[in-house]
C-alpha cells in the first residue's frame, strides 16, 4: 500500500500563503477572461440556498443577481456524497462518491445544463467546485484500485488533515488518478457548458496536475477560468487565473475587531502586487462557506467601509449566498440548513452592496492590478487609475469619527459617494469615493 511522502501542513490547509519573495512579480501570469473583470462571483450552496435545495430553485434568482452586478456563479460540489464516515445526516459536499454524476437531490445533468444555459443567456459565467485532493471513503475506485489512494502504516485509507475524517486522499503517484480527475473535469465542461472551476485546497495537489488539467479543459473551452483556494504566486504562472487573498481577508477582519492596524492592512494589499505575477487576480471576500458571516463581527453601519475596500480594490469580489441581504448564520455543510431570507433581510446591507457593485460596473473600479493602498488622516485609502482617469476611495474603518480633506485639491473631482464638501467628516463605516478625469 502507498504511504504518505508529502509534507503539506495539516493545519489551515486552504490558507497557506506563499509569496515566493517577489521572484514571480515580473512574470505576466495568465490573462483573466474579460467576463470576470467587472462584477462579482456569487457562490451558491444549493442545499442552503432554498428550502427545496435544488438547482431549479436557483433559476428564479438569476435576474436578481444580474441586476445586483454578478458576473459569474460558483456552485459548491454537486456530486453524490459519501455514505461511509459521513459527517451529519447529509454529509459534506466535499466528500465525493462519483465525480461524473450529479446528486439526484439537486436535480439532473440535463437540468444543470439548462441552468447553465439560462445563466449564459443573461451574461453570467458558471464555474463548479472541483475537489482533486480527496474523495469519499466509498468512492467507487477505492475498492477496485486501492493504489489510487493513500494508506497509513496499518494499510487503512488515510487523509492528511485528521479532522477530515469523511474523506481519503488521492495518490498522485498513480498516473491513472490524474487521468480520471482530468476526464471528470472535461466531462462537466462538455456536458453542461461550464466556464471553469474553483479548485479546492489547490496547494495540496501537485502543480503539474493543475497544469495538465488546464491544458485538457482548454481543449473544451477556449478561455477557461480557474480559481485556486490557496494563495501561492507560483500557481499563477501557468495554471490559475485567480486565487484567494487570505492575507487581506484575515487582516481586514482583524482591523474590524481592533486586532490589527491600518498599516498592517496597507502592507497586506502591497504584498499581493509586489509578489504575484502582474495579471494574477486576487479573490477578495468578507466571508465564504468556510468562514463566519461578516455580519457576525460587523454591523450594518460599519459594513460599507469594509465592503468598499474589499470589492473596489482591484480583486474579483466574492459574495456567498445570503451575504447580500445580511444573513448572520453560516449554513451547515452537513445538514439541510436553508438561509432565512425573509427573517435575515436587512435593507441597509442590501443597499450597501447595491451601491458598491453599481460603482464596480465602471472599469475604473473593476478587476485589475492598478491599485495603490494608502492612509490619509485616519482613513484607509485605495487609489485606482485607468486610461487617464483617477479614482480614490477613503474609508473610515475605525470606531470613531474622522475629519478629512479631499485628496489632491488641484484636481477636479466628481464625488460618486459621500460628502461634497472639500473638508468633511466620515463617521465609522462611512466612505468617500471620487473620480477625476484630469
Amino acid at each position: 500500500m502507498n504511504k504518505r511522502k508529502d509534507s503539506v501542513p495539516e493545519t489551515d490547509p486552504g490558507r497557506n500563503i506563499h509569496f515566493r519573495e517577489g521572484t514571480l512579480s515580473a512574470e505576466p501570469g495568465l490573462r483573466c477572461p474579460s467576463s470576470f473583470e467587472q462584477g462579482f462571483l456569487y457562490s451558491i450552496y444549493p442545499r442552503a440556498f432554498s428550502n427545496e435545495g435544488t438547482l431549479d430553485a436557483v433559476l428564479p434568482h438569476l435576474d436578481r443577481l444580474v441586476n445586483l452586478g454578478a458576473c459569474g456563479l460558483w456552485f459548491l460540489p454537486l456530486h453524490p456524497v459519501g455514505l461511509l464516515a459521513r459527517k451529519g445526516s447529509l454529509g459534506s459536499p466535499y466528500s465525493i462518491r462519483n465525480y461524473q454524476e450529479l446528486d439526484p437531490a439537486y436535480g439532473t445533468v440535463e437540468g444543470f445544463a439548462r441552468l447553465v444555459q439560462e445563466a449564459h443567456d443573461r451574461g453570467l459565467k458558471v464555474i463548479l467546485d472541483f475537489v482533486a485532493n480527496h474523495a469519499a471513503h466509498d468512492h467507487h475506485l477505492l475498492s477496485s484500485h486501492p493504489e489510487y489512494f493513500h494508506h497509513d502504516d496499518q494499510g487503512h485509507p488515510t487523509q492528511r488533515v485528521s479532522d477530515w475524517s469523511d474523506i481519503v486522499d488521492w495518490n498522485f503517484e498513480s498516473p491513472e488518478v490524474s487521468d480520471y480527475l482530468i476526464q471528470s473535469g472535461s466531462f462537466w465542461m462538455r456536458e453542461v457548458g461550464l466556464d471553469g472551476f474553483r479548485c479546492d485546497v489547490a496547494g495540496m495537489v501537485p502543480l503539474k496536475f493543475w497544469n495538465r488539467f488546464r491544458e485538457a479543459i482548454a481543449e473544451v473551452h477556449p478561455e477557461p477560468f480557474l480559481l485556486a483556494e490557496w494563495q501561492d504566486a507560483l500557481h499563477h504562472v501557468s495554471a490559475f487565473n485567480a486565487s484567494y487573498d487570505w492575507h487581506v481577508f484575515r487582516t481586514m477582519r482583524e482591523v474590524a475587531q481592533g486586532k490589527a492596524s491600518l498599516s498592517t492592512l496597507e502592507q497586506s494589499f502591497t504584498d499581493w502586487t509586489t509578489n504575484f505575477p502582474k495579471r494574477a487576480i486576487p479573490l477578495r471576500f468578507l466571508e465564504n462557506h468556510d468562514e463566519n458571516r461578516v455580519m457576525s463581527y460587523l454591523n450594518a453601519k460599519r459594513l460599507p467601509a469594509y465592503a468598499a475596500v474589499a470589492f473596489l480594490s482591484g480583486g474579483l469580489p466574492l459574495i456567498y449566498n445570503g451575504q447580500e441581504i445580511g444573513a448572520k448564520h453560516r449554513p451547515s455543510l452537513f445538514e439541510a440548513d436553508p438561509i432565512p431570507w425573509e427573517a435575515d433581510y436587512d435593507p441597509k446591507v442590501e443597499r450597501t452592496y447595491q451601491s458598491i457593485f453599481e460603482l464596480a460596473r465602471d472599469p475604473l473600479w473593476g478587476v485589475g492590478n492598478d491599485t495603490v493602498p494608502f492612509q490619509l488622516e485616519g482613513a484607509f485609502g485605495i487609489r485606482r487609475s485607468r486610461e487617464g482617469a483617477l479614482g480614490v476611495l477613503l474609508a473610515n474603518m475605525g470606531t470613531s469619527p474622522i475629519q478629512l480633506t479631499r485628496p489632491e485639491p488641484d484636481r477636479s473631482w466628481s464625488v460618486l459617494l459621500g460628502p461634497e464638501e472639500e473638508r468633511f467628516d466620515l463617521l465609522p463605516g462611512e466612505v468617500w469615493i471620487g473620480r477625476s478625469d484630469r
